[in-house]
């Protein structure tokens, strides 16, 4: 089945005022009666997408459906240029000369307007700081404890024990990572990929800036983070997971700092679950704006505020495991306070916190970063794939090495969802029972995750007929309820016998509203069409 994916998910150049200079997020209150009814809903996503939610009993909803065309073509009558539109958050970033007033005279099916700046300034590469080469050359290694010579690479990978999965012959293969960043220069020549694109591995590529497919430009930041995946050069340097396959997007301006950058990662998200992704590896997150763009605090973080977190926790919901790196200053960054995301934050290489990498907790008192992984002393290729060489990576360097871990972990544990996974990682940690705000649960451990969720799946074997998956747990706003079966009811008693939530979803996946209800334990009750089941609920 051939999908024009990309015009089905962009919307671009409906019409262009040279006059243009106001940005806005167009919020839609719905897709339309006529549109939704008629809606194919899984006309924006490849085949490989569609059998993977098939595979994961995942439903297909009005999320997948896009965002109303006559909705846009009013848009464009009025001059507006749509630079690119996001199905999950129903909404359109646009660019136009008419006020925000303006802009919503005459559409009642606009539900909010959000103003972005007009221009933001140009400053120097906001990445500079990062992949700082440090003193001496590491020399490459002749043997390490795996089956495989990992070169200069063995100590960041051996930290983590992935020889274990490795030597059991699992090394990312039939896994998708998307890579999400603000260029890969040199990506497409570099010695370090040789083999990368020698077997087809780039599966696809998008500029979500410049509505292009072109990637191998701009900066090189995205082509050092794919280096700690799926770098590879025999005996001299292999990565975490040298058998994955990519998906390279550009959603992230290196010399500027906008929101506009927030919406990009959405809509990039978008785009890498409709190709099939398994895991978003994302090197880039959001705190402190370009001046007038207005900045987020602590009290944001809360995991359901910001633009960007309120894609992720869709994205969670769609099957997609999300490794966003928890930045390098300061508290967290967005969206990594989704209670649903994998947030890395920076550990040096006897597990202890780097003391530059960002920390938590998020506004609402949960524990982040989630995991910590290695910064400090990295061993990274040049964006040539020529020399190696040691650097300070920050949690942009932390962030894809995790990546390749879970690349692994599933690989090994085909049938795990990435909420198994995910938890399965960070009870592997080294310090899971003594969290903290600094390194979150701790180093992960390739053999303890794997054992892990091997134990897990083990469990759910043995659940009775009626079966479901209640994540997160503990949650703080939402709760996701997935079924094997179709879900008829679902209901939330407090353990005094009060009823506080209740649902009758009809489907196989059910997000329940829990925000409103105090923090405490739960019983959750799911009635399918086989029987019912219930589990305790931890809201925090």
């Amino acid at each position: 089945m051939k999908r024009s994916l990309l015009s089905l998910f962009l919307y671009v150049g409906l019409a262009f005022t040279a006059t243009a200079k106001h940005k806005y997020i167009v919020y839609f209150s719905d897709k339309g009666n006529a549109q939704y009814k008629a809606a194919d809903v899984t006309a924006a996503l490849t085949d490989v997408a569609i059998e993977k939610r098939k595979k994961n009993g995942l439903s297909f909803d009005h999320y997948d459906i896009a965002v109303n065309t006559t909705y846009l073509q009013q848009l464009s009558n009025k001059g507006v240029k749509v630079l690119l539109t996001s199905r999950w958050l129903n909404a359109a970033l646009v660019e136009t000369d008419l006020s925000e007033t303006q802009l919503a005279i005459g559409s009642s099916h606009i539900a909010k307007v959000q103003a972005l700046k007009d221009d933001a300034p140009i400053t120097p590469n906001k990445f500079s700081n990062e992949f700082t080469q440090l003193p001496g050359t590491p020399t490459p290694q002749a043997k390490t404890n795996s089956n495989i010579n990992y070169g200069s690479a063995g100590p960041q990978n051996l930290l983590y024990g992935i020889d274990y999965l490795h030597d059991k012959g699992y090394t990312g293969k039939g896994i998708t990572v998307a890579f999400l960043d603000a260029g890969f220069n040199t990506l497409d020549f570099s010695v370090g990929f040789d083999s990368l694109r020698a077997r087809n591995g780039i599966k696809a590529t998008y500029d979500f800036w410049d509505a292009a497919a072109n990637v191998y430009h701009k900066d090189s930041h995205g082509t050092f983070c794919a280096t700690y995946t799926v770098g590879n050069i025999k005996d001299q340097y292999v990565g975490m997971a040298p058998a994955v396959d990519v998906l390279l997007g550009i959603t992230d301006d290196q010399y500027t700092e906008t929101h506009q950058d927030e919406f990009n990662y959405i809509a990039g998200v978008e785009w890498a679950e409709a190709q099939g992704a398994d895991i978003i590896s994302a090197s880039i997150s959001y705190k402190d704006f370009d001046a007038g763009e207005g900045d987020y605090d602590l009290a944001d973080m809360d995991g359901k505020t910001t633009i960007s977190v309120k894609g992720a926790r869709i994205a969670a919901a769609k099957g997609l495991i999300l490794i966003n790196s928890a930045g390098n200053a300061g508290i967290i960054c967005t969206p990594c306070d989704a209670d649903s995301i994998l947030c890395v934050g920076g550990a040096k290489a006897d597990k202890t916190y780097d003391g530059i990498s960002s920390f938590g907790p998020t506004a609402d008192g949960r524990v982040k970063p989630d995991i910590a992984a290695q910064t400090m002393n990295v061993v990274s290729l040049n964006s040539n794939g020529t020399s190696l060489f040691s650097t300070y990576g920050g949690t942009s360097s932390a962030t894809p090495q995790i990546a390749g871990f879970a690349a692994c972990l599933m690989q090994a544990n085909p049938t795990a969802n990435n909420y198994q996974v995910i938890q399965a990682i960070k009870k592997s940690s080294h310090n899971y029972d003594f969290p903290d705000n600094n390194t979150g649960y701790g180093v992960p451990n390739a053999k303890a995750a794997d054992d892990t969720l091997r134990v897990m799946l083990a469990v759910k074997d043995v659940q009775p007929v009626a079966q479901f998956n209640l994540y997160p747990n503990p949650a703080t706003n939402e709760v996701y309820i997935e079924g094997k079966e179709m879900i008829r009811s679902v209901t939330v008693t407090a353990l005094t016998g009060q009823v506080v939530a209740s649902a009758q979803p009809g489907r196989l996946v059910s997000v329940l509203d829990i925000s409103h209800i105090p923090a405490g334990n739960y019983i959750v009750s799911v009635q399918t069409e086989k029987g019912s089941v219930a589990r305790m609920l931890t809201k925090q």
